[in-house]
């Protein structure tokens, strides 16, 4: 009797404060990309912030020769120092290599595709990321496009793999934008090697000297391919 008089009101009392703040109801954590209420019934996405942009200094760039106006007098570009560059194709502007088939670098200049970023910089290079992510989409990648500033360079790096001359390759391809023209410096190395040798395709890409083209285009046709020393 004792226990039913004092005790039964107790927990009643317990009972109803339980009730009224909601006990026993779950809370859902809201991510960075759920979508949120404005205020005005309606509700937005709110984005995550940009992946920061990776960075390469080449404090340590060392080149050789300089083979100047290039791509019809746009470009000076040299290979890493004690590279030999290769007898002119015409699939490229440049190709360097050291001994035998690998590894080598391409340098490749075309004209950039319509309605694309003219001149990549650090200020539209996530726009620029996005534009060669959808038009890379189907192109099998053993590493996923990255925006870089390699040296002062702006530039989308990805990595793939080919088969070239009955061996297994890997290719690091950097990409970037100026002046209306896409260049593409495509490192190509033995499988499994680019780590050891990627630092080689960094430093064309970064010793890349552009030229305002009404200035050199007139002397391209007999200057192309000469080549200077560099003061690196």
């Amino acid at each position: 009797m004792m226990f039913q008089r004092f005790v039964l009101p107790f927990l009643c009392l317990a009972a109803l404060v339980f009730s009224s703040c909601g006990g026993g109801a779950t809370s859902a954590t809201t991510s960075p990309n759920d979508s949120v209420g404005n205020g005005n019934g309606t509700s937005s996405v709110v984005e995550s912030p940009a992946a920061p942009l990776r960075r390469d200094p080449l404090s340590n760039l060392k080149l050789g020769r300089y083979l100047t106006d290039l791509d019809e007098g746009r470009v000076d570009v040299a290979g890493p120092r004690d590279w030999k560059w290769g007898p002119r194709k015409k699939d490229y502007i440049v190709w360097f290599y050291i001994d035998g088939q690998l590894p080598r670098i391409t340098v490749k200049g075309d004209p950039v595709p319509d309605r694309t970023i003219e001149t990549v910089t650090e200020e539209n290079i996530q726009q620029f990321l996005k534009e060669m992510t959808t038009e890379l989409v189907d192109k099998k990648k053993e590493e996923d496009l990255l925006a870089m500033v390699i040296g002062d360079r702006p530039c989308v790096r990805y990595v793939s793999q080919a088969t070239m001359n009955q061996s297994d390759v890997d290719r690091q391809i950097l990409i970037t934008h100026v002046k209306g023209r896409r260049y593409t410096i495509d490192l190509q190395v033995r499988r499994g090697t680019v780590q050891e040798n990627r630092d080689a395709g960094y430093a064309v890409l970064a010793g890349m000297k552009f030229h305002d083209t009404k200035a050199t285009t007139d002397n391209s046709s007999s200057d192309e391919g000469k080549s200077t020393e560099t003061s690196n």
